[in-house]
C-alpha cells in the first residue's frame, strides 16, 4: 500500500472543501418537497383571499426546487383566526403554508380571537397587495366615497354599512371612513363576503367593504365607488410554522421572491384585482410590528369589537 504524500494529503484537503462547497450550494434537502405542499387560507372559498391563495398555489408548485403539487385548504372560522391557529400547530418541515393576511394577522389576537402569536410564525416574505374597494348596488345614486360619505352625514337614520368580521382590515377602515364628526354608520359585520352579497341584494346594507377580486368578480351586480378609503391594501404574505430549517426557508423565500417578480403572475394578478409586489421577509417583520403597535393603540383606546358585537348585532361607528 502506497503511503500518502504531502501532495496527496493536501489534494485530499482540497477534494473535501470543494464537496462541502458543492453542499451549500445544492439545492435543498433532497427529501424536500417530499410530499404535496398544503396552502392555508383565513377566507371562505370563493371569497377575495381565496382568490389570491388559488392563483399563488401553482406559481409556487412552478418556482419550488422540485415540482410538487400544491393544493389550497379554507380554514375560514373564527374570523379566519383557525388558519393561523392551524399553521401554528402543523409540523415545521415547510409542506405547509398559509397565506397570511396583513393587518388581520395581527388583529385576531388583540382582540383575543387568535391562539396563536404572529411573532413566533416563520416570516417567508410578501407576494403582493390586495385593495380594499367600497362597493353598492349597481343601481346606487352614489359614484364615489365621498358621495357615500354625504348621505351618512344627511341620512336621518344612521346608514347600514356591511363588513367581513369587526376585526378585519376592512372593518377598521369603515371605522376611520366614517370618524368624521357627524357622520354615523351602523355596520353589520358578516362572517363571508357570501352574506356581504347577500345583504346588499337585499337592501339590509346600503354599501359595503369587500377585497377588489370579489368586487370585479361581481361587476354588474355591485359598483365599486370611486375614491380613496384611506386605508392600506391588505398585505399578503406567506408564512410556515415556527421552526423551519434554515435551509428550508432559505428555499421557500426564494421562491415567494421568484412568484412576485414572475411577469405571468403579475399579469395574472392585476386581472384579478391583485397586485404583485415582493417585500422581503424583514420588511414584512417591520410591517408586522407597525401593525401590532398601530392596533394595540386603538383597542386600548376603543376596543372595535365590545359584548354586543360578539353576541351578533350591529355597532354604530361614530
Amino acid at each position: 500500500m502506497r503511503r500518502q504524500t504531502g501532495g496527496d494529503i493536501a489534494l485530499t484537503r482540497v477534494a473535501l472543501a470543494v464537496a462541502a462547497v458543492l453542499a451549500v450550494a445544492m439545492p435543498v434537502r433532497a427529501d424536500y418537497p417530499e410530499r404535496p405542499i398544503l396552502l392555508i387560507v383565513s377566507g371562505e372559498a370563493g371569497s377575495s383571499l381565496d382568490t389570491a391563495a388559488r392563483l399563488i398555489a401553482p406559481y409556487l408548485q412552478k418556482h419550488l426546487d422540485f415540482d410538487v403539487p400544491v393544493s389550497v385548504e379554507n380554514r375560514d372560522s373564527m374570523a379566519g383566526a383557525e388558519a393561523y391557529r392551524v399553521l401554528a400547530e402543523s409540523p415545521a418541515d415547510g409542506h405547509v403554508l398559509a397565506l397570511a393576511v396583513l393587518p388581520d394577522l395581527v388583529t385576531l389576537p388583540i382582540q383575543g380571537n387568535g391562539g396563536y402569536d404572529p411573532a413566533t410564525l416563520t416570516n417567508l416574505g410578501a407576494i403582493g397587495f390586495q385593495p380594499t374597494v367600497i362597493v353598492v348596488p349597481a343601481a346606487s345614486p352614489w359614484s364615489s366615497v365621498d358621495d357615500l360619505i354625504a348621505a351618512a352625514r344627511d341620512a336621518a337614520t344612521p346608514l347600514r354599512f356591511g363588513v367581513t368580521d369587526s376585526g378585519s382590515g376592512t372593518a377598521l377602515a369603515a371605522r376611520r371612513l366614517f370618524a368624521a364628526p357627524g357622520v354615523g354608520a351602523l355596520t353589520n359585520p358578516y362572517t363571508t363576503e357570501a352574506g356581504l352579497r347577500g345583504a346588499l341584494a337585499s337592501g339590509v346594507v346600503a354599501a359595503a367593504a369587500m377585497g377588489r377580486p370579489t368586487a370585479l368578480r361581481l361587476n354588474g351586480e355591485v359598483r365599486a365607488l370611486a375614491g380613496d378609503i384611506g386605508e392600506p391594501e391588505a398585505l399578503l404574505t406567506i408564512a410556515a410554522p415556527a421552526g423551519l430549517l434554515s435551509e428550508i426557508a432559505r428555499s421557500l423565500r426564494d421562491t415567494v421572491r421568484r412568484i412576485a417578480h414572475d411577469k405571468a403572475f403579475a399579469h395574472a394578478a392585476g386581472l384579478r384585482g391583485i397586485v404583485a409586489s415582493y417585500l422581503s421577509p424583514d420588511e414584512v417583520a417591520a410591517r408586522r410590528q407597525a401593525a401590532e403597535e398601530l392596533y394595540g393603540r386603538l383597542w386600548r383606546i376603543d376596543p372595535w369589537i365590545g359584548a354586543s358585537d360578539k353576541a351578533g348585532p350591529s355597532r354604530l361607528l361614530k
